[in-house]
C-alpha cells in the first residue's frame, strides 16, 4: 500500500512539471533530457558579416556548455524577416533556435510586414551588442561627413547600400538621411559583405554597416568610416562623429544594435530555462568576450522576461517614433 501511494504521488507530481512547464524531466518514461540531438541556430543575414560572425561564436559557446553539436546557419533577406518567419514555423522543441535583432521583433511589426505574430518568438536572453557606421570608398572624396553632406544636399540621388528595408541599420541610416536634410537612396542588400562590395565597386557611394565589417576594410586601406550611430563616449572610435555631436543634443540617438537568442514561441519553459541560464553563463565567459572585443562588439546579458516585458515596449515607441519622422509609417 506504502508503494503503491507513493507510486500515485510521484505521477502526480509529474503530471504538474509536464502540465505547467510542457518540459519532461529526464528518465521519466524514458525521456532522455534536452538537449539530446543537434541544434540548429541561424540568423538573418548573409555568411561573412557582423551577424554571422556573432551567431558563430555563440553557437561554438552553445556547443561546449550544453555538450551538443550545435550548428550555425544563415537565413538572409527581408530585413530578417525571413529567418523570424523560418523560426516562428520551426517545431517547438529547443532543436531550432535563430540570432534575431529588433528588425524582426519590433520594426517589421510596425512596419506591417512580419509574417508572424509576437506570440510565435520567444526571447531567451540579450546577448551583444554592435556599433553601427557610415562608410565610402578610400578612393572617394569625402574625408568627413560633413563634406559628404555637403557634396549630397547639391547632388541628390545618391545611393546607399543597407542590409534590408526595415533592417535596424536601414533605419538608423535613413533617420540620418532626415536628420542630414539629404535625399540619399537605399539599396537593399543581404548583409555586409554584398554591401561593402557594392561601395567598392562604386555602385553605390556610401554604406551603413557594422563597425566590425566596415573596420576590416578602413585597415586595408579600402574604406573610410565617416560616422557612428553609438552613444556618445560609447563607440569604439571616439573621434567618430555621432547623432548628438554632430545634429545636437535633441536628435534622437538609436545607439548600437543589439542581438537576442531566440526560439519558436511554444518552446516549453523547462527548455527555455535552461537555454537562458546557458546563455547568461556564456555572457561571462573570457573567452567568449574576448571574442567579442575582436570584432568590435560589446557583451551583455538581460534575461528574456526583462526583453520581452520592458525593453521591447520601451524601444517600440521610440523606433515608432523614428519610423513617423522619415516617413515609412504614419
Amino acid at each position: 500500500m506504502k508503494t503503491s501511494r507513493f507510486c500515485i504521488s510521484c505521477l502526480i507530481s509529474i503530471f504538474l512539471v509536464v502540465g505547467t512547464t510542457g518540459f519532461v524531466p529526464y528518465g521519466v518514461w524514458g525521456i532522455e533530457k534536452y538537449p539530446s540531438k543537434s541544434i540548429e541556430i541561424f540568423c538573418g543575414f548573409a555568411p561573412g558579416g557582423k551577424t554571422d560572425l556573432n551567431t558563430r561564436i555563440l553557437a561554438k559557446k552553445l556547443e561546449q556548455y550544453l555538450n551538443i553539436t550545435v550548428v550555425p546557419g544563415n537565413k538572409p533577406g527581408g530585413g530578417e524577416v525571413i529567418a523570424a518567419s523560418a523560426l516562428a514555423n520551426a517545431p517547438p522543441d529547443g532543436y531550432t533556435l535563430a540570432v534575431l535583432g529588433d528588425a524582426s521583433l519590433i520594426t517589421s511589426f510596425l512596419l506591417g510586414r512580419a509574417t508572424y505574430s509576437k506570440q510565435d518568438l520567444r526571447v531567451i536572453g540579450e546577448f551583444n551588442f554592435d556599433p553601427v557606421v557610415l562608410a565610402v570608398s578610400a578612393e572617394s572624396p569625402w574625408e568627413t561627413i560633413q563634406e559628404f553632406i555637403d557634396h549630397t544636399r547639391k547632388n541628390p540621388g545618391l545611393h546607399y547600400s543597407h542590409p534590408g528595408v526595415g533592417s535596424s541599420l536601414h533605419v538608423r541610416a535613413e533617420y540620418f538621411n532626415k536628420l542630414a536634410n539629404i535625399k540619399l537612396r537605399g539599396v537593399p542588400f543581404k548583409g555586409d559583405p554584398e554591401g561593402i562590395a557594392a561601395v567598392l565597386g562604386k555602385h553605390v557611394q556610401i554604406g551603413v554597416f557594422s563597425f566590425n565589417a566596415a573596420k576590416l576594410q578602413a585597415d586595408a586601406d579600402k574604406m573610410r568610416i565617416l560616422f557612428c550611430f553609438d552613444y556618445p563616449g560609447q563607440g569604439p572610435d571616439p573621434k567618430l562623429p555621432n547623432i548628438s555631436s554632430f545634429f545636437g543634443k535633441d536628435a534622437f540617438n538609436m545607439g548600437p544594435v543589439v542581438n537576442y537568442m531566440v526560439a519558436p514561441g511554444r518552446t516549453p519553459e523547462g527548455i527555455i530555462k535552461i537555454l537562458e541560464s546557458t546563455l547568461e553563463k556564456i555572457t561571462k565567459d573570457a573567452e567568449f568576450i574576448d571574442n567579442h572585443k575582436k570584432i568590435y562588439l560589446g557583451v551583455r546579458f538581460t534575461d528574456g522576461e526583462t526583453v520581452t516585458q520592458k525593453i521591447i515596449p520601451r524601444k517600440t515607441l521610440e523606433i515608432k517614433q523614428v519610423l513617423q519622422e522619415i516617413g515609412l509609417i504614419k
